[in-house]
């Protein structure tokens, strides 16, 4: 969970959500099934948000999506193969 200019956004799963201050929940952006937000941080007007991809007991990858505040889906997204985001 981050705040962000009064808004809450959170982690849920695969899916990446939004509060506001009237205590609405909206969808801010959904991920594939298989992967989980391990993370997320925010600098300027950009969120980094941080997955794992796979399932318990196996190798897995990382991903890093940037998305832009206003954004409904990353602008940008990096993958580790290998090296998952703890």
């Amino acid at each position: 969970m981050i705040a962000y200019a009064g808004e809450m956004y959170i982690g849920d799963v695969n899916v990446f959500r939004k509060m506001t201050q009237a205590e609405t929940l909206t969808t801010f952006m959904t991920f594939p099934v298989e992967e989980t937000i391990t993370a997320i941080t925010n600098f300027q007007d950009t969120f980094n948000i941080y997955v794992k991809i796979g399932v318990p007991l196996l190798p897995r990858d990382g991903k890093q999506y940037i998305a832009s505040i206003g954004a409904t889906a990353p602008t940008y997204v990096t993958m580790w193969n290998k090296l998952p985001i703890l």
